[in-house]
């Protein structure tokens, strides 16, 4: 690696603390290694007015068939084992046996789905835990605009994308301590952090999420502002037209 980064004019690493490891080893090319944050497509994700997200709110109650004062809990994400839904699963059951207003929609597919529905089934939470299967990306924005909380039930992540773009529609997070999205919600106040990957923390989280108030969508639209592609991304292209004018003049930037 080291050899490697040498012969290259710029190294983007996308986790932080890889990117510290790398600096601290090698000081050499320390100022070649730039950390590169995952970020979200601010044209899809953002803020939506308040009376098309009241009406966002609304149909989306009606296509669930709950009651329009529900709170729904959202899930976007592979079900595989990083994601760890069945732990989702476990915290949200136990949040539903103190909290009757609110409802899972699970947005996503993978191996562990047919384990997932059965977890729900077993619970007697079959009704308000919904597994919608994969969503675009448009229509993941408008389910990010008319929920009240987005869950990241992760054993391990380097961001993870879906918790950017929730913040970005307004949408607070709760998340288990992982990647660079705990330590923006912790920051930020956009959201909660569980203690741990216990079902036990990830239920007080989400619970102490509910209770949010209304202001927090001020937070979490403020917090995603430094992960718009235009922004994260200018600086890599801006590097690249530099590079790109400096060979044309015969000039190494």
């Amino acid at each position: 690696e080291h050899g490697t980064f040498r012969r290259m004019r710029r190294v983007y690493v996308v986790n932080e603390k890889a990117t510290e490891d790398y600096r601290r080893r090698w000081p050499d090319v320390a100022d070649r290694i730039s950390f590169l944050p995952n970020w979200y497509d601010h044209s899809i994700f953002r803020r939506l007015a308040p009376p098309v997200r009241d009406r966002l709110r609304r149909d989306l109650r009606d296509e669930l068939g709950v009651p329009a004062g529900d709170r729904v809990l959202l899930f976007a994400g592979r079900l595989e084992g990083q994601k760890a839904p069945l732990l989702l699963v476990d915290a949200f059951v136990l949040l539903a046996s103190a909290v009757t207003d609110v409802v899972l929609v699970i947005c996503g597919d993978g191996s562990m789905r047919p384990a997932v529905a059965e977890r729900a089934r077993a619970a007697g939470e079959e009704r308000r835990v919904r597994i919608v299967g994969t969503l675009g990306r448009e229509r993941l924005a408008e389910v990010m605009s008319a929920s009240d909380a987005l869950v990241i039930s992760s054993e391990f992540e380097t961001g993870p994308t879906v918790g950017y773009e929730a913040l970005a529609t307004g949408l607070p997070v709760v998340t288990t301590p992982v990647g660079q999205i705990s330590r923006i919600v912790r920051s930020s106040g956009a959201g909660t952090v569980s203690e741990d990957h216990t079902a036990r923390a990830l239920a007080a989280a989400m619970e102490e999420a509910l209770r949010l108030p209304a202001t927090v969508r001020d937070l979490a639209s403020a917090a995603s502002t430094p992960y718009a592609a235009a922004t994260v991304l200018g600086e890599v292209y801006g590097y690249e037209r530099a590079l790109a004018a400096g060979l044309r003049g015969g000039v190494d930037p």
